[in-house]
Order: C-alpha cells, then structure tokens, then sequence
C-alpha cells in the first residue's frame, strides 16, 4: 500500500476539490449553501473513499462509493450549468478534471479485479 496522497487519482481528486471550493464561491447565495456545500460535501467523500479504496485489501467497495461520488459532482455541475450559475470555460474545465477522475478510477477498479481474480 503506497501513500494515498501520491496517487495520481487522489492528485487529479485533489485538483477537483480545489476547483470545486473555487468556483462554489459564485455561486448565488440561494444555489452556494444548497447545491454549492452538497458539491464540497461530495468531492470531499470522493478523496475520503480514495483514501479508503488505497487503504482496503478489497478496494472494490471504496472505488464505487467514490466513483458515485463523482457521478453526484457531475450532475451538480451541470445542474449549475443550467441554472448559470458558472461561465461555460469554466463548467468546461471541471468537467474534463471530472473525466479524468473518472478514467482513473475505473482503470484503478479494473486493475484490483485482475489482481482478485489471480489470486483465485
């Protein structure tokens, strides 16, 4: 087990959660203390299940919970899209950070179901 600060899927994570604490300041006050803090909320559950997936001998459990984590970010995101509440670039670069957190973990989730399955 290597330092969960020194995966790439917690740096890309870490980048989100910057982006995503940025960006909520914004935000019109009806939509930062309800969607805006439940989008903090999320990616901080997102780094917190990577550091669980890193940590666990199954990492299957811990990678889901982060991978919906991701999905709630993403729909938040473009809920905030919709209601303006962002510029397009920027609503543009979260979602591209999002991508990559999301390749990341399903790479990280099939390569943990190979060693499983070898084990067997």
């Amino acid at each position: 087990m290597g330092l969960y600060y020194k995966l790439p899927v917690y740096k890309v994570s870490y980048k989100l959660v910057r982006m995503i604490f940025s960006e909520t300041e914004n935000f019109a006050r009806e939509y930062k203390y309800t969607i805006g803090q439940e989008m903090k909320g999320q990616s901080m559950c997102l780094i917190k299940n990577i550091y669980r997936a890193n940590k666990a001998l199954d990492k299957n459990v811990a990678i889901e919970e982060a991978r919906e984590n991701l999905e709630m970010i993403r729909l938040q995101l473009q809920l905030m899209q919709d209601f303006a509440q962002m510029e397009l670039q920027k609503f543009v670069e979260i979602s591209l950070v999002v991508e990559e957190v999301s390749k990341q973990l399903v790479l990280w989730n099939g390569y943990n179901k190979k060693i499983i399955e070898s084990k067997k």
